[in-house]
């Protein structure tokens, strides 16, 4: 018998204790601790031992397609990451359409807010409506005619989404969690700044930040400009905001953008809830 038999190792569970474990504690090892530990009450613990499968060969695997039909989308992401490096034909089957969602969960979609004229000036239009996504379905139905009930997610690559109409935002990524595509939204809000003819664009007076002075502002924060006698304060409002532009200055710019009444986004998250069983073939960062 191996020396120290009697003690936990890196993969097993242990019955009965706490760690470090106690005299008398039952230490599981092999296959039966790990599904212990993936029957736990705690998500994140379910999430560990998931990352532990693979140690244990066609018994793990079995393990991770099992996990591939669990209620919490965390768990079933896991899965389908860890099997993507799994070659077994079973693993290849069981990922073969994408991440399986359950009716409730939420997927967040980030998309390009539009920009069109409107006779005086250009607005932003950052949200979706009910009529956007009749044209621009959330759904789509799977391959295979014969199975009525298999649909998958949209992605930006279905030929729908290459001919949007003017006036529409468009689709950039789908995402199962918040957090990643809200950081996504950020950073395309960010780089699409730097991009736009601001001058152009409508803001909502009066600004958000009641007597906000703009001289003020650009002397806090080291901006060399101040206004002409000769220059409207919307002038020079402008004029500051493109010399951020040109400087590439995300963080003043994004300040400015929002003290002087621009309160609509370059880019947006949008939630949905799914109504039915679909699966989503994923791109990029989840």
């Amino acid at each position: 018998m191996a020396k120290n038999s009697d003690r936990p190792r890196d993969f097993d569970a242990v019955l009965g204790g706490q760690t470090p474990p106690p005299v008398g504690g039952v230490v599981l090892g092999g296959m039966e601790g790990l599904r212990r530990r993936f029957a736990a009450s705690i998500v994140e613990e379910r999430v560990a031992a998931l990352s532990d499968a693979l140690n244990y060969g066609d018994a793990g695997i079995d393990l991770l397609v099992e996990a591939m039909n669990e209620r919490e989308i965390i768990v079933r992401v896991t899965a389908y990451k860890l099997l993507q490096n799994v070659s077994a034909a079973k693993a290849k089957k069981a990922i073969a359409r994408g991440i399986p969602l359950n009716i409730g969960d939420r997927i967040y979609s980030v998309y390009k807010s539009d920009i069109s004229y409107g006779d005086d000036w250009y607005y932003i239009t950052d949200s979706i409506n009910q009529y956007y996504q009749k044209e621009y379905p959330l759904y789509k139905p799977g391959i295979d005619r014969s199975d009525k009930n298999l649909y998958y997610i949209t992605n930006p690559e279905d030929g729908m989404f290459k001919y949007y109409d003017d006036c529409e935002p468009k689709l950039i990524s789908r995402h199962l969690f918040k957090e990643s595509a809200e950081a996504e939204a950020v950073l395309f809000h960010a780089v699409r700044m730097l991009e736009v003819n601001i001058s152009d664009i409508w803001r909502d007076y009066p600004n958000p930040i009641e007597n906000f002075n703009i001289n003020e502002w650009c002397a806090a924060n080291n901006v060399p400009l101040t206004c002409q006698d000769d220059e409207e304060e919307f002038q020079f409002e402008t004029r500051v905001l493109q010399t951020l532009q040109n400087e590439k200055n995300l963080e003043l710019l994004g300040q400015l953008w929002e003290l002087i009444g621009f309160n609509r986004r370059l880019a947006f998250v949008h939630e949905d809830i799914i109504n039915k069983k679909a699966y989503l073939q994923p791109q990029g960062n989840l």
